[in-house]
């Protein structure tokens, strides 16, 4: 389609539903990345999220959806360099919106 973001995450390098286990901070976590896309030597773990905004702000929206999947992202980073020796970035795609949102996992 008309959505260059979404392009570039399914056309280049990586792993599509990338199932992954290990020890997080002491705990046995396990998780299915939805797209892990690597890009040179950045590697991004990508969460796509169908939902649909309606009305205004959509930043908020945006915003809240950040907040609400963080620590989800966090294990998956944190699995995914046990697994691949990098530091990925995280981000959340929404396709309906065509929003491409960055997630800040820094602790």
């Amino acid at each position: 389609r008309n959505d260059p973001q979404g392009r570039w995450l399914l056309d280049g390098g990586g792993h599509s539903e990338l199932a992954l286990s290990g020890v997080v901070n002491g705990v046995l976590e396990s998780g299915v990345m939805d797209r892990v896309r690597i890009d040179g030597d950045t590697h991004w773990i990508v969460d796509y999220k169908t939902s649909s905004h309606e009305g205004g702000n959509l930043q908020g929206f945006l915003a809240a959806e950040v907040d609400r999947y963080r620590d989800q992202l966090t294990r998956y980073a944190a699995l995914y360099g046990a697994f691949a020796g990098v530091d990925a970035r995280c981000a959340l795609y929404f396709p309906l919106l065509q929003e491409f949102v960055e997630v800040d996992i820094r602790t």
